[in-house]
């Protein structure tokens, strides 16, 4: 009689590493034999990964099934987490190009962890007030300032809704393609007579 047994590789495997062939659920992968429920919690487990944002709003995992993400540098994170960082960094390099090369970078980073992720302003109308008022800035601490400007803000909420229409609009453009249409008959006008005797 041949035998039956192989080593599921799976680390966290409930069966004891060992797949019978004549009598367990299994999937070979290659050469390898997986419990079938082994390798469903393997590929759940591997879909979950950390986020690169040290700062994430989403728990710090990035479920690459589920989510919408973005790699880089063989990191992964989320759309909105990879967009702050990246707005963070223009505004630092912004600073240093155009309005204060010997700026103390500790002072500049800590008014902008205040602003972003104490009192909750987005680093991208961060950016936008910046590059706004940037001619009136010349130390950090004027950020507060320049980010609390009412005429700043309204613009900014004119220009996010642009975006979110534009959105909006491309997704009903591309929902439209992809809708079967339908089209109805004509219903026939009813009148006493076809009421009555169903249409003589």
């Amino acid at each position: 009689m041949a035998n039956t047994q192989r080593k599921c590789p799976y680390k966290n495997c409930k069966y004891g590493n060992v797949v019978d062939i004549s009598t367990d659920e299994y999937t070979k992968v290659g050469s390898r034999y997986y419990h079938s429920e082994c390798l469903l919690e393997k590929r759940a487990s591997e879909a979950k990964r950390d986020c690169g944002y040290s700062h994430c709003k989403h728990g710090g995992v990035v479920d690459t099934q589920t989510d919408e993400y973005i790699e880089e540098n063989k990191r992964c994170y989320h759309v909105d987490c990879y967009s702050e960082k990246k707005a963070i960094a223009e505004i630092i390099d912004f600073w240093y190009r155009e309005i204060d090369e010997d700026v103390v970078f500790n002072q500049l980073q800590r008014v902008l962890r205040e602003l972003i992720y104490k009192r909750g302003f987005e680093a991208e109308y961060v950016l936008y007030a910046i590059k706004k008022k940037a001619n009136v800035l010349n130390y950090p601490s004027g950020i507060y300032y320049v980010v609390g400007n009412k005429r700043l803000k309204a613009n900014w909420r004119i220009i996010r809704e642009a975006e979110r229409l534009k959105l909006v609009k491309e997704a009903s453009k591309k929902n439209a393609k992809m809708e079967p249409v339908f089209k109805q008959k004509e219903e026939k006008k009813s009148n006493w007579t076809t009421d009555i005797f169903g249409g003589i």
